[in-house]
């Protein structure tokens, strides 16, 4: 007889981990009991409990989703840019390379082709001095 410390984690939403404990663990001989919640699943009424403890999952996790969506969604309407900042490089870092290939470039700065690629493509403008 395995003991599990808390029957949600074994009810989350996916497939494979609704099923285990009525139809795979019992397909090998195994019954499953969680002590902390008082689940019995060789029972009727530990099979419902079960199932609502699953159903409740299901319902948290779609409403966690929704909220997420819903924040991102206000984020982007108020034009919030999302991620991680962009770092800008001072000009001055910059100015011996410029002219220089890209590969070149990128060998004096110590960086990849792309990073050195991105970094020389930024508007002077834009940079920090």
């Amino acid at each position: 007889r395995d003991v599990v410390p808390r029957a949600a984690l074994l009810v989350e939403p996916e497939p494979p981990l609704a099923l285990l404990p009525e139809v795979v663990l019992p397909s090998h001989g195994v019954s499953f009991v969680s002590l902390g919640e008082g689940i019995d699943c060789t029972t009727p009424a530990g099979r419902l409990q079960l199932h609502v403890l699953a159903a409740l999952a299901e319902f948290e996790k779609a409403r966690i989703a929704e909220r997420v969506a819903a924040g991102l969604a206000r984020a982007r309407r108020n034009g919030t840019r999302l991620g991680r900042p962009e770092k800008r490089i001072p000009e001055r870092v910059l100015a011996p390379v410029r002219g220089l290939s890209v590969r070149e470039a990128a060998r004096k700065l110590g960086v990849s082709p792309a990073t050195a690629h991105r970094w020389l493509s930024q508007r002077l403008s834009e940079t920090v001095s």
